[in-house]
């Protein structure tokens, strides 16, 4: 597979990092994005709440936006299953025969419809925190569409856990800080990374750090100052990439 495609998606989730303004529509635009990427009909989260000891399905996700119908999968750790798997081995998974697939739990399948199916862990840190499920290519998933998820998956978890941590605390002065950081950083890496994996783990590692210090800006338009900062720095990297030396 061409690094063309690997930049490409990158830049594809980066704008969606930048744009989505809370936890839902980051979960619903991640989705749509990577659904588009794959040529897949929909996705879903599945993150671990260690209170309970279990994966959880994320609304929304596979389309629905129906909370019985989403709160109904959820799966122990450890136990049974393919999401379960997936979360302890920390190592992707594929089917293009779900319905015959006993790894796969056979109520979930049927419950969201699936053909085939390809899974990845949600890593950050050494920490598994979930799985992403994208679910029934038109086609076969191939061996590409793997390699794009995996490569993918970083940014992916650490979108999510951004976005839960902006839905549990205040959205105001502290936004206008991470997008200047955000910009600066993500520019200074489309000068460094190496290669293709590189940057996608530096992505994640700039997202996933932790700002203390309060921005003095005011709150009324944090949230636009933060798209247009994080948009322009994920526009720079896309160019800084494609152009040659």
């Amino acid at each position: 597979m061409g690094d063309e495609r690997k930049i490409h998606a990158l830049v594809r989730v980066g704008r969606v990092m930048a744009a989505a303004a809370n936890y839902e529509q980051a979960l619903a635009r991640l989705i749509e994005t990577v659904s588009d990427l794959l040529d897949v009909e929909t996705g879903g989260f599945m993150l671990y709440h260690p209170e309970t000891g279990e994966l959880v399905l994320e609304e929304p996700a596979f389309g629905l936006h129906d909370s019985r119908l989403v709160s109904e999968y959820h799966v122990p750790i450890p136990g049974a299953g393919n999401a379960a798997q997936v979360f302890l081995s920390r190592q992707p998974y594929l089917t293009n025969d779900a319905w015959e697939d006993s790894r796969l739990i056979r109520r979930f399948v049927d419950m969201f419809a699936a053909r085939n199916v390809l899974t990845v862990p949600l890593v950050i840190e050494d920490a598994c925190i979930g799985v992403f499920h994208a679910i029934n290519k038109r086609g076969d998933f191939s061996s590409g569409d793997l390699e794009i998820l995996s490569l993918l998956a970083p940014l992916l978890a650490v979108s999510i856990r951004s976005a839960g941590m902006f839905r549990e605390m205040s959205e105001g002065r502290r936004q206008l800080e991470r997008a200047m950081f955000l910009q600066n950083e993500l520019s200074r890496t489309a000068l460094d990374a190496p290669g293709m994996e590189s940057l996608a783990d530096r992505l994640a590692e700039l997202l996933d750090r932790g700002l203390e210090r309060e921005a003095d800006a005011g709150e009324r338009d944090i949230g636009r100052l933060c798209a247009q900062r994080v948009g322009f720095a994920v526009e720079f990297l896309a160019k800084e990439i494609e152009t040659p030396p």
